[in-house]
């Protein structure tokens, strides 16, 4: 199984969100590759660019997780939550060994996304590697 729906698949097991069905989540909704526009509450896994593969240590996948609200504050828990969740998690991911996760930094603001009558939604992103075994 790909790494990033592991990373779902742990928010969900934490109580994060809902990955099974995301379109019809109690919010927030937690979702693989590209952010949908709803529901507002939503926490996106997204491959990114890592380090190159070594072949010696192995590769190192980096995965970007982007966590929406309307409310700044929730956001911004929510963000401190998956980084809480995926903080050194080591074992596996689904079915996957994983050496450990190493988040890159603290969840940082992006802004609002501009979207809806109200100013759009707050948007807090993070990026963690995946150490594979």
């Amino acid at each position: 199984m790909a790494l990033d729906v592991g990373i779902a698949q742990r928010l969900e097991d934490e109580s994060l969100g809902d990955f099974s069905a995301p379109a019809t989540a109690t919010p927030p909704a937690i979702v693989t590759g590209e952010m949908q526009e709803a529901p507002d509450a939503m926490i996106a896994v997204i491959p990114t660019s890592g380090p190159q593969p070594d072949r010696i240590l192995g590769r190192f996948p980096r995965y970007q997780v982007i966590s929406r609200d309307k409310s700044y504050e929730v956001a911004r828990d929510r963000a401190e939550a998956v980084h809480a969740a995926l903080d050194q998690h080591q074992g596996s991911l689904d079915g996957d060994p994983v050496g450990r996760i190493q988040p890159d930094f603290e969840p940082i603001y992006l802004g609002r996304d501009g979207t809806g009558i109200e100013g759009g939604r707050a948007q807090f992103t993070q990026t963690f590697t995946v150490i594979t075994k």
